[in-house]
């Protein structure tokens, strides 16, 4: 879990919501995941959703009740896989992180600006960090090969059918889409509009 990492970093009081979790959970005095979300506290430097947002069934509804509980002069980070991307247009259906039906919303960058602006946001930044993921998770579906498996190379990479080279291609062909602004995921940093 991220937040136990990032409590051994030197950050305190770190928060997690997960509706799903069966009960409220305390990893530790600066660790904590609750099922539902802090009302008006007013209280957050930072809040992040990390590959979270695109599962949300009404996320403008979800970055909104953000800024409630966020203080004035917070950031939001919100990291995704976008649509906008090179993997998109090449694999289609079977571009990896399409992951229906479990990623409700696929983004742009044109349309986090949007989602952002409505809420009140603008974007601060854009950080493209995709990786060969995007490449091997998608030709692996091209060939009917599940991502768990004895054949997929996040399983395996020994049994996998890609090559250490191959692999090191897909990573190069993955920082040159990402320096152009093509790669298949972005971290967006959301700052609060000035009235």
């Amino acid at each position: 879990m991220r937040l136990l990492h990032w409590s051994q970093c030197c950050f305190t009081d770190l928060r997690g919501f997960d509706p799903y979790v069966a009960d409220d959970i305390r990893y530790a005095d600066a660790v904590s995941v609750t099922k539902t979300f802090p009302s008006n506290d007013k209280c957050f430097d930072l809040i992040m959703m990390i590959h979270s947002f695109e599962h949300m069934p009404d996320p403008e509804a979800v970055l909104r009740q953000v800024r409630t509980v966020a203080a004035d002069d917070h950031i939001a980070m919100i990291a995704l896989p976008l649509s906008s991307s090179y993997a998109w247009e090449k694999y289609g259906i079977n571009w990896v992180q399409l992951d229906a039906p479990r990623h409700f919303y696929l983004h742009t960058p044109k349309s986090m600006e949007i989602v952002a602006d409505r809420c009140g946001y603008r974007v601060e930044k854009v950080v493209y960090n995709s990786t060969a993921f995007q490449f091997w998770g998608s030709e692996l579906y091209l060939q009917d090969i599940p991502l768990e498996g004895p054949r997929s190379f996040g399983e395996s990479a020994a049994k996998s059918k890609f090559s250490s080279d191959k692999i090191a291609a897909f990573e190069k062909q993955a920082t040159d889409l990402n320096s152009s602004s093509r790669g298949d995921q972005a971290s967006f940093y959301l700052r609060t509009k000035k009235h």
